[in-house]
């Protein structure tokens, strides 16, 4: 059977008319009458809607599966049959589409490369403009191509991300879920503490059923709370759950049935929530002022900048912490992660421009001997201290000294990437 014959038989099972079912998807007969004789195929949002209309599956409709049965819930996790199943239904539907009819252009081309055969035969004198006039043309049949491919790879991006947020939703425990931060508070000794509130529907509720929400920080800090149930809202909900504030921390619920069966499912995941509380710094440094010698090299005129930037890092978390800012600061040159010297404030130096407008704190290193072996591994970094006591090192991406050859080469630390690490992994003194 056709997608069209499949949407006919059900819509004739339940005794719709193609008006009555138009009407129920919004469309016009003449949109139904397309797809039941298969001259045009369903966007992916109606074959949902037409799916959940029939009581059938999303892969039924498109012949993926042979008997019309809606998918069952699995669990979290997509099952094999589930993904062989996304995968045949993306396929199938991308060889369901009717085809473009050929363009007019492409007649066109086989006219014009007959005028230009006949123009070569009649008259070799105008070659040369013709080859121009079909240069040209080539290019922006080129141009067509790259259009259209990007337009069906977007397409067939969209159609995947659909597919599977269809399929997480069928998969999901529950009709709808949420959780909110609703304070922080960086005053504690370790670092800051995170306070949320989360509510979950369950989609099939049982009288005795029980809900557990439970907080993980990553770091062996786990908080566990009993949910409330509201039968107002069919939905169990948990106020105030409290971990200290870390960049990875996970919010799941379990849902426990009456026979003591145990489901559970994440709710939320938050990245970088430690990061988005700290000071917002940028530091740059000009290794460049250099001075190579055969066992190392001596700073010349080698200054650092380090700007205090508005707001905080992370901006999709930064409204929900108190401002930090830097308080103390120790800008420094180390290797290997041991301190070699402190850098001392400074001026803003003669030659720098652009820095007049912003925060700047302009540092420069002493100019003494510093010896640099063969996979040393050198870095600017500094030690800050923010009004809540909380330290940390923000550092550049690390530099070697070549002293054969007198040359710098950046090159990426085992922490690249990272904007702080904590002191412990420097040796300061």
């Amino acid at each position: 059977m056709t997608i069209g014959q499949r949407i006919a038989q059900k819509r004739k099972e339940q005794g719709l008319s193609q008006e009555a079912l138009g009407d129920r998807l919004g469309l016009s007969r003449q949109a139904i009458y397309k797809w039941e004789s298969d001259a045009a195929l369903p966007e992916i949002e109606k074959l949902v809607a037409l799916s959940r209309l029939f009581g059938v599956s999303v892969g039924w409709l498109l012949g993926v599966e042979e008997t019309p049965e809606v998918l069952q819930d699995t669990g979290s996790e997509l099952t094999e049959a589930q993904l062989s199943m996304v995968e045949e239904i993306v396929n199938r539907y991308l060889t369901a589409r009717p085809r473009p009819e050929k363009s007019a252009w492409d007649k066109w081309s086989i006219r014009i490369l007959f005028a230009l055969c006949g123009v070569m035969l009649a008259a070799l004198t105008g070659i040369s403009g013709d080859v121009r006039q079909l240069d040209g043309q080539a290019a922006g049949l080129r141009t067509s191509i790259n259009d259209v491919t990007s337009a069906v790879s977007r397409e067939m991006d969209s159609l995947s991300r659909r597919v599977e947020e269809i399929l997480e939703s069928q998969d999901s425990l529950f009709a709808d879920s949420g959780v909110e931060i609703v304070h922080t508070s960086l005053q504690s000794r370790d670092g800051g503490t995170v306070i949320f509130d989360a509510y979950a529907v369950p989609k099939t509720y049982v009288e005795g059923m029980t809900a557990e929400f439970v907080l993980d920080n990553g770091t062996g800090g786990i908080a566990i709370q009993a949910g409330d149930f509201r039968r107002s809202t069919q939905a169990f909900s948990a106020d105030s759950i409290a971990c200290t504030l870390t960049d990875e921390i996970d919010l799941s619920i379990t849902l426990i049935a009456p026979d003591g069966t145990r489901q559970t499912q994440l709710l939320e995941r938050y990245d970088g929530l430690y990061t988005a509380s700290l000071p917002s710094l940028r530091l740059n440094s000009f290794p460049e002022k250099l001075r190579i010698t055969a066992d190392g090299f001596t700073p010349q005129e080698a200054y650092v900048s380090l700007e205090k930037l508005p707001g905080q890092y992370f901006g999709a978390y930064g409204d929900h912490f108190p401002s930090a800012s830097a308080e103390e600061v120790q800008v420094g040159l180390f290797r290997n992660h041991a301190l070699v010297a402190w850098a001392e404030p400074c001026e803003i130096p003669d030659g720098f421009r652009g820095y007049e407008e912003g925060d700047f704190q302009f540092y420069r290193l002493p100019e003494a001997p510093v010896a640099a072996a063969p996979g040393d591994m050198f870095s600017i970094a500094a030690l800050v201290t923010d009004q809540y006591g909380r330290a940390m090192i923000y550092s550049e991406d690390s530099f070697t000294v070549d002293t054969q050859n007198s040359v710098i080469a950046h090159s990426a630390p085992a922490d690249s990437g990272m904007l702080w690490t904590a002191p412990d992994q420097w040796r300061l003194s």
